[in-house]
């Protein structure tokens, strides 16, 4: 039996598989002691995993199923292609599984996906380690460091953004891959790797991508220079042909991937912005990083967490105080670690690493990289512990310890109770280590207490932070999920027609992409890779940008949602000129609203003014683009001025109203975050000029009122500019809409990537649609290529000749084509070095 354990104890494959059973067991196990789904309803999408990635994994589960569309979809914010989505979000292998789940457990699979990838993790390190440093590092250390890079403070920490732990588990082969590149002039592992890590997500690939460089020369700098001899012309010209066989490599990955990535990097040319102010300066105390190693601990600007268990840490320390090792080496690799930390601190590195983006958000994204870093070390020194001495591994423990505890006195931050436990467990963990080197013949016995004590501190960490987490946890969705699609399809069963439905409130006030999860076209999303087009079309209807990926939608604009094809609205509270259709039932709260001022999806205008519009605020932008399909003045608004009091800190502005049939709204312009809070005529309160809060406000009135009062007080209330405050005259917007929708046009069948419509049209006519235009489109009429005009310089208006018409509209997505021809030579590529390699090793 212990033959056939040893045997197989020396497979890396089936080491790997140890280390990756291992932790999918132990995750579970944490799953059924805390009640996380399937043991309970908690889930590990906490933040963003729980406001976007629920819903986009429903969208996944129609994808998967058939019923949505990867090439274009209305469903998408105003419309377009989802590729850039599914490749930032949905790219990784593991989302398959969701094919086996439906809608309302989405909460057992994001925790499935999660333990699959941290197991992944344990696994790949588990090879890398094997692969790197031989039969030199036991199986027992080996198993060790696997479980600390899979239970790392990193992976628990950004469990909630689940997509960045494919490029956690792709690490340590893209890092073999640079390592075989060198040693063994093969860069087939090198180029696949790193191809595969973009597939699965591009982001994450992108931070392994710059930390690769940073190993090549670590690892080139110990080929060339490993033996203690200067450096010498013969040195450069190595390192430069070296560098030379890595660059082909990394450029046969980028062009493997291209068939995603280069359609993904057009969609994001058109999205959110980067910021490159670059600042020469320095954040925190590099101490953090040593005061910051304990259970629990969270990073933030300037404090890094990287805690990834006392066996990494004391090997690490161990190794740089091992003279047995060689200096040069020594010093190489103490280079690569202060490196590896100074990312951290230095605000030019932070900008780098986040890919050129300040993360206000989710800080050190990118800290799975020094964790691996510090893992390697402390392999480095695993895997020659016959030849250094072990009895500074008992030292090193007590002088941490004591050094951990210290800071913590001098300048308290932390628990200071888990700062005890941490310091305890290391002290112990380092008389186990020594201990297990120590005997030549390893004690079962021992080393079972070793992995057992590494367990119990990963756990603690892991426990710690998803308590912490857990509070950014909303109630489970399964409920709300089952309720909303039974809403929207009881919607679409009574009118069959093609239209726009908004939402007053949401399963969390921000969750935007409930249009994709459930299958309907909507007035808002909430992605990375927007069309900045669109954010800033919404923006100046009154459906205020936030953060260059969302437009806030939290009432409804009517003349705006019109203009929009919105013809639905789900609401929790009732709007003047919004219908309430009763035999439709409420869900979530929320009924079913008919806006009866709808405008047609399309229809034919026999007026309309392309020129641009100066933009002064979203009531009189209602009024211009209506008069450009009109050909005259809509006049659709009418300005209330308001009185102006102040007392106690809080300004209140009062007017009246005015009789007939209106819905009074408000606005009031911001030059940054005031702080505000609003109190909307005594009917409701709500945050504004704040993250998350709107801009166009309704303001509810009763029957028989003659006034209306909106009261403001401001943390920083010089930000706010003047009140608008305006009456949407509803008499007037019915028959504006009602003279546009003679022009109605039947038989189109919107929302697909073509779109064929058949009409007859007058000379000077046009045909406006509610589909935004992109870059996708191909227009012919009647088999002559057209260029749209654009209204609000977002959606396609066609100019039409007299006579018969054939309008043809077919969607690509944008370099996809290209991508492919681009893959293709990068498979060429790698086929080559395949062969090469091949013949490498013949010889």
């Amino acid at each position: 039996m212990m033959k056939k354990l040893t045997v197989c104890l020396k497979n890396n494959y089936l080491l790997g598989l140890i280390s990756f059973f291992a932790t999918f067991i132990l995750t579970y196990a944490f799953y059924f002691v805390y009640a996380y789904a399937p043991f309970g309803i908690d889930t590990l999408a906490a933040m963003d995993g729980h406001i976007q990635y629920v819903d986009l994994f429903a969208y996944l589960m129609d994808l998967l199923s058939g019923k949505a569309d990867i090439s274009y979809t209305l469903s998408n914010s105003l419309g377009g292609d989802t590729l850039a989505i599914s490749s930032y979000y949905l790219g990784s292998p593991f989302n398959l599984l969701a094919f086996f789940f439906n809608k309302s457990q989405i909460s057992t699979f994001f925790n499935l996906i999660v333990a699959l990838k941290l197991s992944t993790a344990a696994f790949t390190m588990t090879i890398f380690l094997r692969s790197r440093f031989g039969q030199r590092i036991s199986a027992l250390f080996t198993v060790l460091l696997s479980l600390s890079y899979a239970f790392m403070q990193y992976n628990i920490a950004q469990s909630s953004n689940v997509m960045w732990l494919d490029g956690v588990y792709m690490l340590p082969l893209m890092i073999l891959g640079v390592h075989k590149c060198i040693t063994d002039k093969n860069s087939v592992l090198l180029s696949v790797s790193t191809a595969l890590c973009i597939l699965f997500n591009w982001y994450a690939a992108g931070i392994a991508c710059l930390f690769t460089i940073i190993w090549f020369f670590y690892e080139a700098t110990l080929f060339v220079c490993g033996q203690d001899r200067p450096c010498s012309k013969h040195t450069i010209s190595s390192l430069l042909s070296l560098f030379f066989r890595f660059g082909i490599a990394m450029v046969t990955a980028v062009l493997l991937s291209c068939v995603t990535f280069l359609p993904t990097v057009h969609t994001l040319l058109g999205g959110k912005g980067t910021n490159l102010i670059i600042r020469n300066v320095f954040n925190g105390n590099i101490l953090s990083v040593i005061q910051n190693y304990h259970f629990g601990a969270v990073s933030d600007i300037g404090s890094p967490a990287l805690y990834c268990g006392s066996v990494a840490l004391l090997g690490t320390i161990a190794f740089f105080l091992s003279k047995n090792i060689p200096l040069r080496k020594r010093i190489t690799t103490g280079f690569l670690l202060a490196l590896m930390l100074l990312i951290f601190f230095w605000d030019p590195f932070y900008l780098l690493f986040s890919l050129f983006n300040y993360a206000y958000s989710y800080h050190f994204r990118y800290s799975f990289i020094s964790i691996f870093t510090i893992i390697y070390i402390a392999a480095c020194f695993y895997s020659h512990t016959d030849e250094y001495p072990q009895k500074k591994i008992v030292s090193i423990a007590g002088l941490f310890s004591v050094l951990l505890m210290l800071l913590e006195y001098i300048k308290p931050v932390h628990d200071l109770k888990q700062i005890y436990y941490t310091a305890f467990v290391t002290l112990g963990s380092g008389v186990l280590i020594y201990t297990v080197l120590k005997t030549k013949k390893r004690n079962l016995l021992l080393s079972v207490a070793l992995i057992l004590v590494l367990i119990a501190e990963l756990g603690q960490n892991a426990k710690l932070l998803m308590n912490y987490y857990r509070e950014f946890t909303y109630p489970s969705t399964v409920g709300y999920h089952e309720a909303q699609q039974e809403q929207i399809d009881q919607l679409k069963a009574h009118d069959q027609g093609q239209y726009r439905i908004s939402q007053t409130s949401y399963r969390y006030p921000v969750s935007y992409n409930e249009s994709l999860a459930f299958g309907f076209w909507s007035n808002t999303g909430y992605t990375s890779c927007p069309d900045n087009r669109q954010l800033d079309f919404l923006d100046r209807l009154g459906y205020r940008k936030e953060g260059d990926c969302l437009s806030i939608a939290k009432t409804s604009i009517i003349a705006a949602d019109s203009l929009l094809g919105t013809k639905y609205i789900l609401s929790d509270t009732p709007i003047n000129g919004l219908k309430p259709i009763g035999e439709l039932d409420a869900k979530n709260g929320k009924s079913v609203y008919e806006n009866p001022f709808c405008l047609p999806m399309a229809f034919i205008t026999d007026f309309f003014d392309a020129s641009a519009i100066e933009y002064t605020n979203p009531f009189d932008y209602h009024n211009e683009l209506f008069d450009r399909l009109l050909g005259e003045k809509a006049d659709l608004y009418l300005q209330l001025e308001a009185a102006q009091t102040t007392e106690n800190n809080v300004t209140t502005y009062s007017f009246n109203l005015p009789e007939g049939n209106y819905a009074i709204y408000g606005n009031i312009p911001s030059s940054g975050q005031a702080q505000a809070d609003l109190d909307v005529n005594g009917a409701y309160k709500q945050s504004y000029s704040s993250w998350l809060a709107p801009s166009v406000f309704y303001i509810p009135t009763e029957s028989g009122d003659t006034g209306a009062y909106v009261s403001v007080s401001a943390l920083a209330p010089q930000l706010l500019g003047t009140p608008q405050f305006y009456a949407l005259n509803l008499d007037r917007l019915d028959t504006v809409t009602s003279l546009l929708k003679q022009g109605a046009l039947s038989g189109v069948q919107l929302g697909t990537n073509h779109i064929v419509a058949d009409l007859k049209a007058d000379a000077g006519q046009y045909l406006v649609m509610s589909v935004p235009y992109a870059d996708g489109w191909s227009i012919t009429i009647n088999n002559r290529e057209i260029e749209s005009l654009l209204l609000g310089d977002c959606f396609m208006v066609l100019p039409l000749t007299e006579g018969n018409l054939r309008i043809n509209m077919e969607y690509s997505i944008p370099y996809l084509g290209a991508g492919i021809a681009l893959s293709a030579i990068g498979l060429a590529a790698l086929l080559l070095q395949i062969i090469k390699g091949r013949k490498i090793i013949s010889h």
